[in-house]
C-alpha cells in the first residue's frame, strides 16, 4: 500500500509527466485483483458445498420417510390378516366384506410406492457416490 502510496504522490508532483512502473510493482498491483477473484470463487464454492450439505440430510431424512412408510404398511398388513381371521370365523371370504377390499388395494399401492421410493433413493446415493 505504502508502494501505491508512494507512486500516487509522484503522479501528483508531476502535473503532465509519465512515470513507469517497475515490473514488480505492476505484479503486486494485479495480484491483489487475483486474490479477490479467487476468493470470490471460493465463497461461491463453499456456498455450494452448505447446498450439498442440505442434500445429504435431504436423501438421509427420506430414507426414514420410506422407513416408517414400510412400517406403517407392516402394521396394516398385520391389522388385515385379523381381520382376515375375524372374517373366517364368521365364514366370510376376504373378497366379500368392503373394508378388506379397500385395505388391501391401499397396501399394495403403498407397496408400489415404497418400492419406487427405495428404487429412486438408491440411484440418488449412487450418484452422490460417483460424485
Amino acid at each position: 500500500m505504502k508502494q501505491v502510496e508512494k507512486i500516487w504522490a509522484e503522479l501528483s508532483a508531476k502535473n503532465t509527466q509519465e512515470v513507469e512502473l517497475s515490473e514488480e510493482k505492476k505484479v503486486e498491483l494485479a495480484s491483489g485483483a487475483k486474490i479477490a477473484a479467487a476468493l470470490k470463487k471460493l465463497k461461491a464454492a463453499s456456498d455450494r458445498l452448505g447446498s450439498a450439505d442440505g442434500i445429504y440430510k435431504a436423501v438421509l431424512a427420506y430414507g426414514k420417510v420410506i422407513a416408517d412408510a414400510a412400517s406403517a404398511k407392516n402394521e396394516a398388513t398385520l391389522v388385515l390378516e385379523e381381520y382376515v381371521k375375524a372374517l373366517a370365523a364368521l365364514d366370510i371370504k376376504p373378497n366379500e366384506a368392503p373394508a378388506y377390499k379397500s385395505s388391501k388395494a391401499m397396501i399394495d399401492k403403498s407397496e408400489k410406492t415404497i418400492k419406487n421410493a427405495t428404487k429412486a433413493r438408491e440411484s440418488i446415493v449412487s450418484a452422490m457416490k460417483s460424485i
